[in-house]
C-alpha cells in the first residue's frame, strides 16, 4: 500500500523526525483492511497529532476497522459529520 498524498502531507504536518517515520509505518499496517486509505484518514483525524493515539487507533482498526470509521465520521448517533473516504482538505 502506498499512502495517498493527502495522508502523507497530514503526517508531515503533524509529526516530525522519528515520530513521522513511526506513524507512516503504522499506517502501512492498515494495508490489508478494506478501505485502508479511508481508515488511515480516520486514524489521523482521531489521533490529532498524538503518536500514542495513532498506535491505539491502528490497533482498534485492526480489530474492527468499522469502529474507527464510526468514531471519526459520525456524531455517535446516526448523523454523518464528515466523509474521510475523500482526501483531507486544508481545513480538516
Amino acid at each position: 500500500m502506498q499512502l495517498e498524498p493527502d495522508i502523507t502531507q497530514r503526517i508531515e504536518a503533524e509529526f516530525s523526525g522519528r515520530s513521522r517515520s513511526s506513524v507512516q509505518k503504522s499506517m502501512l499496517g492498515l494495508a490489508t483492511l478494506p478501505e485502508c486509505q479511508r481508515v488511515a484518514r480516520c486514524v489521523l483525524f482521531l489521533a490529532m497529532g498524538d503518536e500514542k493515539k495513532i498506535v491505539d487507533f491502528v490497533t482498534a482498526a485492526l480489530t474492527d476497522y468499522r469502529d474507527v470509521i464510526w468514531w471519526a465520521e459520525y456524531d455517535g448517533k446516526e448523523a454523518r459529520l464528515r466523509d474521510l473516504s475523500k482526501p483531507f482538505r486544508n481545513t480538516d
